[in-house]
């Protein structure tokens, strides 16, 4: 009887250790699977070097968005005006730029005023009102002496009746501020008291000092 229950346990326990080495002998064929793909990948990988991002010379110069650094100021952009400039001398306003038609005493009929007029004595100074070249120097029948300044942005400044033309010539350079000429006298508004006609001109196209002058 002893020896019978012997038998039977003995099977057992030969029957669980057999089937305990059968799945450890599964595992091991697995991880031996696992590890073959690996070494297979892991070549592939090593040899895949990462691509760089095409960039344009552009945006190397000029990075998209300016980092301060921690202890660097930034001044903030500010859009520039059109083309400010000085009053062209000192004086008052006699009469106003206007595309409407006004009475000249001179001529006796009625037309635009396409500028300003500073009333000012005679001989007192006439500035270039931005930097600029000196474009057209000239004597108009109607205007008298007449000088233009080309500025940038397509700005021109018109000076009209003024004393002389012989302190600027045509392709000289100008600052804001330079004397040009003097306070003279025009044949078309010579029955007004004497004064400077000043005109600005927008890529070719009159338009109204105030919108320029400081």
């Amino acid at each position: 009887m002893v020896f019978g229950i012997v038998m039977i346990f003995s099977a057992s326990f030969f029957m669980g250790h057999r089937a305990a080495l059968k799945d450890n002998e599964r595992q091991l064929s697995s991880a031996i699977d696992q590890a073959k793909r690996a070494a297979e990948v892991l070549p592939l990988l090593a040899s895949t070097e990462p691509k760089e991002l095409a960039v344009s010379k552009e945006e190397e110069e000029e990075p998209l968005v300016r980092v301060a650094a921690p202890d660097e100021e930034v001044e903030p952009e500010v859009e520039e005006p059109p083309c400010p400039i000085l009053s062209p001398t000192n004086g008052t306003v006699s009469n106003s730029y206007t595309l409407q038609s006004v009475y000249s005493e001179t001529t006796r009929d009625w037309r635009a005023h396409t500028g300003i007029d500073i009333e000012a004595p005679l001989a007192t100074a006439v500035i270039a009102t931005a930097e600029g070249t000196v474009s057209a120097v000239y004597n108009d029948s109607l205007w008298g002496n007449v000088i233009e300044i080309t500025h940038k942005g397509g700005l021109r400044s018109v000076y009209k009746g003024v004393s002389t033309l012989d302190m600027v010539s045509v392709g000289q350079a100008v600052q804001g501020g330079d004397i040009i000429s003097g306070v003279g006298t025009s044949p078309i508004e010579s029955k007004a008291m004497s004064h400077l006609h000043f005109e600005t001109w927008q890529d070719d196209v009159c338009v109204n000092p105030d919108c320029y002058v400081f």
